[in-house]
């Protein structure tokens, strides 16, 4: 389940999008810069969880092609 979480640097707020991807035993932290807090539409909340989602995918995927190798039988 994504987390929107906010980041206060230098006197602003950031707002962010936090999940985990669990690939075996691992777990993976993904995040994603949605914009600054007093500026930021639902649209782009919603624009970037698509976006959230895509790369939870090929986060796990690039994980497991990169850790396991693939054989073929003759």
């Amino acid at each position: 389940m994504p987390k929107l979480t906010v980041k206060t640097i230098k006197g602003n707020k950031y707002l962010y999008l936090r999940d985990k991807v669990k690939v075996n035993s691992k777990s993976l932290e993904i995040q994603i810069y949605i914009g600054r807090l007093e500026t930021v539409a639902r649209e782009d909340v919603l624009s970037k969880l698509s976006e959230l989602h895509n790369l939870r995918l090929t986060t796990y995927l690039d994980y497991r092609l990169e850790h396991y190798s693939f054989t073929a039988l003759d």
